[in-house]
C-alpha cells in the first residue's frame, strides 16, 4: 500500500469514528460459532427500548448511523455487520443463508443480554428480520422494514441475463461502479466527504469476490432461504413497511403485499427516494418511526388507588 493510500484510509477512518462519536454509538465485537461479528452499539443502554438494525447485501452497519443519531439516545441500538460484511469475519467456508444470519444475530442478542427488541431491516436485512419474527416471534416486539426482501419472484424484475454466474446487480468492481451503485439505490445520496467514498469504493471491490459467494448461497426457496408469504399471516407484531417510491431495486408495490398478508402490516410510501430510506431520509424516517412505535406501545393498566375507611 502507497504511503497516499494509507494516508487515505487513515483520514477516512477517522471521519467513519467521528460519526460514530456522534451518534452517540461505539463499536464492539463478538465471538460467535468462531466467527468475528463487529456491531455498533449505544454509549447510555436502555435495553428496555433497543433496535436491532440488519444492513442489506453488500452494505454494512454503517448504512444506519446516521438514522440511528436522528432517533435519539434514549433509543437503545444495536447495529452489527452481518458476517462477510464490513468489519465482521469474511469466511470463505460459510454458507451465507438467511437462517445462517438469523442464528448468528439471535446469539448477538443473548450475547447482550437482551431478551426482546424492534427489528429494524433493509433489503436482505429485511428479509433476516422477517425470518427473526418467523422462528422468534416471542423476541420480537415490532419491526420497521424498509424495502425489505424475501417474496416469491415468478419473473425477477432484475436483468440478470447480462451478469456472469455469481455476479450481481449490485457489484463493484472499480470506482466507477461504485458511483453506478450510489446512483441506483439513492435518488439523492447522502454527503459522503473526501475521502470516504474512494475508501469505500475501493473496500467494496476488494470484497466482491466474497460477495458472489454470498450471492449464490441466497436464492430464495433454497434451503435457509425461505421465501416469507406462508409465514406472514402469522406475525402478529406491529410492523411498518416503508418504501422508496423511486425503488430500482425492488419494486414498491411489493409493500402492499406485504401489508395485505400482514395482520398488523402499516405502509408508508416516502416520495422520490430510493432503496435505503433510512440512509436518505434519516431524520424524516426516524421521526416516522419514532411515532409508530408510540403509537403502538404497550399500554400499562392505570391501578386504582385504595380507599381506606
Amino acid at each position: 500500500m502507497t504511503l497516499f493510500k494509507k494516508i487515505k484510509c487513515a483520514i477516512a477512518d477517522r471521519l467513519v469514528a467521528m460519526e460514530i462519536f456522534q451518534s452517540a454509538l461505539v463499536r464492539d465485537d463478538v465471538v460467535l460459532n468462531g466467527h468475528k461479528i463487529s456491531f455498533l452499539k449505544s454509549k447510555t443502554a436502555n435495553k428496555d427500548q433497543t433496535f436491532l438494525m440488519i444492513h442489506g447485501f453488500g452494505g454494512d452497519g454503517l448504512n444506519f448511523v446516521r438514522y440511528a443519531k436522528a432517533l435519539g439516545k434514549d433509543i437503545n441500538c444495536v447495529i452489527p455487520d452481518l458476517l462477510g460484511h464490513g468489519l465482521s469475519g469474511h469466511p470463505w467456508d460459510f454458507r451465507y443463508s438467511v437462517d445462517a444470519h438469523v442464528e448468528l444475530l439471535i446469539q448477538l442478542m443473548d450475547a447482550l443480554n437482551i431478551r426482546s427488541f424492534t427489528v429494524v431491516g433493509n433489503s436482505l436485512g429485511g428479509h433476516v428480520a422477517l425470518r427473526i419474527a418467523d422462528k422468534y416471534p416471542d423476541r420480537v416486539k415490532s419491526m420497521i422494514l424498509f424495502a425489505p426482501a424475501g417474496l416469491k419472484r415468478e419473473v425477477d424484475h432484475w436483468d440478470l441475463e447480462r451478469l456472469k454466474r455469481g455476479q450481481h446487480p449490485l457489484k463493484v468492481y472499480d470506482r466507477g461502479d461504485f458511483n453506478k451503485l450510489m446512483a441506483n439505490v439513492f435518488i439523492k445520496p447522502p454527503f459522503i466527504p473526501w475521502p470516504m467514498k474512494q475508501v469505500f469504493a475501493e473496500r467494496a471491490a476488494a470484497n466482491q469476490p466474497l460477495l458472489e459467494k454470498q450471492w449464490l448461497d441466497l436464492p430464495h426457496g433454497s434451503d435457509g432461504n425461505p421465501e416469507m408469504e406462508p409465514s406472514l399471516p402469522q406475525m402478529k407484531m406491529p410492523t411498518l413497511i416503508v418504501w422508496g417510491d423511486r425503488d430500482h431495486l425492488l419494486p414498491v408495490g411489493d409493500a402492499q403485499i406485504f401489508a395485505g398478508l400482514m395482520p398488523m402490516g402499516e405502509v408508508h410510501v416516502v416520495e422520490n427516494c430510493g432503496h435505503l430510506p433510512m440512509a436518505e431520509r434519516p431524520r424524516s424516517m426516524a421521526i416516522l418511526s419514532r411515532v409508530f412505535i408510540d403509537l403502538h406501545r404497550p399500554q400499562v393498566p392505570e391501578t386504582k388507588e385504595l380507599q381506606t375507611c
